[in-house]
């Protein structure tokens, strides 16, 4: 079953549903003696190309009504580098607008899904957009490794932060700072500072991309933003390159593996 417009009526960044036709087409793509004779690799490469679906050219094609007047919300959690600036930076998002806070700049989402204003954009797609964003990222991430500074290369406040020991519940400790290093995650909460080497991460992922949970050894860290929608794909991207430098491949998301290796 593959899902047409699905992305115009609920992307995954954005809550809550917009209303949006969407269609979902049935195919059958491998037959019952098929499974006898093909590989688990070549039946998962069959039904991944089943699935594809690029919403964003189907969109230019259909032009589907995106009836909502809260288009553009929350799309400060996969928006982190400004196509007007090209400054990684933070973005405050209202209604159908989104605006980048270095430079001040504002965008808007039209009915269709579409960057509609202002004129002389490099793309008037997030999923151009985003992906042109990524690439940047990875590159800006590899020279700041091998430069080896000592000034965090991004930071968060005003995020709650949380922690537990193995099993036992999250306990609450307030709000503070992240901030990213080379080498280690800084944790700034109340009197306290806490290091989280990359090499002692064992996972860390963006949680409705915006949640940001890791495990450190025995610990388990929840950070989320209380003032605005920190990207939490920004944060573990970042994770994700630096454990590709750094000899720990194994722990590299799939989802992220041909984009570092690019």
């Amino acid at each position: 079953a593959k899902m047409r417009g699905a992305y115009l009526m609920d992307p995954r960044w954005a809550t809550p549903m917009r209303r949006a036709a969407m269609e979902i087409d049935y195919e059958k793509i491998i037959s019952k003696e098929e499974t006898r004779e093909l590989s688990e690799a070549e039946i998962f490469k069959r039904v991944q190309a089943g699935l594809y679906q690029d919403d964003t050219s189907y969109q230019l094609e259909k032009k589907i009504l995106i009836k909502s007047e809260r288009r553009a919300e929350q799309v400060e959690k996969v928006i982190f580098q400004c196509q007007a600036c090209n400054e990684f930076s933070e973005f405050q998002a209202s209604g159908n607008i989104f605006s980048c806070h270095n430079c001040q700049q504002k965008f808007e989402l039209d009915v269709y899904g579409f960057i509609s204003s202002p004129e002389g954009l490099k793309f008037d797609n997030l999923r151009d957009w985003i992906n042109w964003q990524n690439e940047n990222f990875v590159t800006f991430l590899r020279t700041e490794y091998a430069k080896g500074g000592e000034k965090p290369l991004f930071s968060a406040k005003d995020m709650s932060i949380e922690r537990a020991r193995g099993n036992e519940p999250m306990d609450k400790l307030g709000l503070g700072e992240i901030h990213f290093y080379n080498d280690r995650l800084q944790v700034n909460i109340n009197d306290e500072i806490i290091h989280l080497d990359h090499k002692g991460i064992t996972s860390l992922s963006a949680q409705y991309l915006e949640r940001i949970e890791l495990f450190h050894e025995d610990l388990a860290f929840r950070f989320v933003s209380k003032k605005h929608f920190e990207s939490g794909l920004k944060w573990e991207l970042a994770t994700n390159v630096i454990w590709s430098l750094t000899g720990d491949e194994h722990k590299v998301a799939s989802y992220f593996a041909k984009l570092i290796k690019a």
